[in-house]
């Protein structure tokens, strides 16, 4: 039972870490930083691969335990923590799909033409060529 409460322990921690680089993430695309963007989904991906081998410890801990209700409160604990976890990732989906869509649309602006600048542009009066005589 030590040794599942550790690893509940761990679990809750790891997923809390998530949850702080999903918000870490958000920041960062606000900023527009991709460096640090990209830094926190590494991040993430690194304590993805540390959850999954704790997780991994503690169902077979589960199986030794299996019926203990300290040990039902302590999975319902990993099942909140990963709910919140969860619901952060689901955020930082959102907040990615969106700047990925107004990235598009500035880049579909920018190629396209500007009508009221073509506009401008084919009605202002060319500049008349002026030159100063010096012989009369």
């Amino acid at each position: 039972m030590r040794s599942a409460a550790i690893h509940v322990a761990v679990a809750k921690r790891l997923l809390e870490e998530l949850d702080q680089q999903a918000e870490a993430a958000m920041d960062a695309l606000g900023r527009e930083q991709s460096a640090e963007f990209l830094a926190a989904i590494d991040a993430r991906a690194g304590l993805l691969g540390q959850l999954d081998g704790v997780i991994g410890n503690l169902t077979v801990a589960d199986g030794t335990a299996s019926g203990d209700p300290r040990m039902q409160a302590m999975l319902d604990d990993v099942a909140r923590a990963a709910g919140a976890a969860l619901a952060s990732h689901q955020r930082l989906v959102a907040r990615a799909r969106r700047e990925r869509d107004r990235l598009r649309t500035v880049m579909e602006r920018v190629d396209r033409p500007d009508a009221i600048a073509n506009q401008y542009s084919a009605t202002a009066r060319p500049a008349s060529k002026r030159t100063l005589s010096v012989t009369g």
